[in-house]
């Protein structure tokens, strides 16, 4: 089974990337409301000490149930759209391999993303790849 075939997919409608108290956080939204269906929060601390190599950043995947520190193995932004590779641990506690949130291209600046996506996964373990 590949990767992509067992994907928790949706598509984006908003991106919003903010600085606040220290946290990064980029968010993904499949609406426009204040209580999306499905969404995608991931936090970072920073800056981060250039050393520190922990799976610190933290994600929340559609609720609270869903959500933890770490855990991905790698992202990437894959014609227009973010790809983010579940670690085996995380994808056989979710029963999905991957995540895919298309379209994200068209609801932000794609530079700022890539390098607030940068600020979130780098020295951790997730590789992300632009």
């Amino acid at each position: 089974m590949s990767e992509e075939s067992n994907a928790m997919t949706f598509k984006a409608a908003a991106t919003s990337v903010y600085t606040e108290d220290g946290v990064l956080t980029v968010a993904f939204a499949d609406s426009m409301s204040a209580d999306p269906e499905n969404y995608l929060i991931l936090q970072q601390e920073v800056p981060r000490a250039a050393d520190n190599r922990e799976d610190d950043y933290y994600f929340e995947l559609n609720d609270r149930s869903m959500s933890g520190e770490g855990g991905f193995k790698r992202a990437n932004l894959d014609h227009g759209d973010l790809v983010i590779v579940l670690a085996e641990a995380l994808a056989k506690k979710y029963a999905f391999s991957s995540i895919r949130i298309r379209d994200v291209q068209s609801t932000c600046d794609v530079e700022a993303l890539r390098e607030s996506l940068h600020s979130v996964f780098d020295n951790t373990g997730c590789l992300f790849e632009d």
